[in-house]
């Protein structure tokens, strides 16, 4: 209800309503497609469906991350008034960026009807690719969230952290383009925002994400919970206090 809310209350009295999340994207993916095609020298065919699906992905992950570090600090009026589960905050924020993710996609069809491509077995992965991402996030999310109350300087330090990322993650840039790079292969190996972005994007553009990207995102999700609900049980009592 209160992710619903969120969403509702950005776009009140707007002629086009929550239309303007799609169409944000829709104009940003024509613009950056067309220009980084023309960089790249690569199809449209090709490298459209791959951009749109990794910046509507890329999105989610932004989305959540970003918000979710200041999942509590927004709701200091209700968390000072309501006895509600701290838990609440977080989920908000999720579900939320859910709901604007789920806006964002139905660009997908649009651009594969467009530029060709079409649906193949990959794309029943992506059910499972989405749950387990936001299950890594939401983990990441209730950290940063619990911290950031804490110590106000993490929010800046995530996005900033976040923009470095979005540059070094192959979300508009084709990794195999670079051609044989073993700095490159490294760096992107060892970010766990691309495996979390490839169980999400591959199966939309009919790919199969890789062993290393599910065993990735699988042991990022636990590690991140338990680390998140050991600070939960810790410091849950001192959020009203610090917000």
């Amino acid at each position: 209800m209160l992710g619903w809310q969120d969403i509702r209350q950005s776009y009140r009295r707007s002629v086009f309503g929550q239309l303007w999340i799609t169409i944000g994207m829709a104009v940003t993916i024509s613009a950056i497609g067309i220009v980084f095609g023309t960089i790249f020298n690569t199809p449209l065919e090709v490298f459209l469906p791959y951009l749109a699906s990794g910046l509507i992905t890329w999105g989610l992950i932004a989305g959540i991350l970003n918000e979710g570090n200041q999942a509590f600090i927004v709701a200091e009026a209700m968390i000072k008034q309501l006895p509600l589960p701290k838990i609440v905050y977080v989920v908000r924020v999720v579900w939320r960026n859910i709901i604007v993710s789920a806006h964002n996609i139905v660009i997908m069809p649009v651009v594969i009807l467009l530029f060709g491509g079409g649906i193949t077995w990959a794309l029943l992965l992506w059910p499972l690719g989405v749950l387990l991402a936001v299950f890594a996030l939401s983990g990441m999310a209730m950290i940063f969230g619990i911290v950031a109350t804490r110590f106000r300087d993490l929010p800046q330090i995530i996005s900033a952290a976040l923009t470095v990322a979005f540059y070094i993650t192959p979300v508009i840039w084709i990794k195999e383009s670079l051609g044989d790079n073993e700095l490159v292969e490294t760096i992107v190996s060892l970010n766990p925002l691309y495996h979390i972005l490839q169980v999400m994007r591959l199966p939309l553009i009919s790919q199969y994400p890789s062993l290393e990207n599910w065993i990735w995102v699988v042991a990022l999700g636990i590690v991140l919970w338990t680390i998140g609900l050991l600070l939960f049980k810790k410091y849950e009592k001192r959020i009203a206090y610090w917000v």
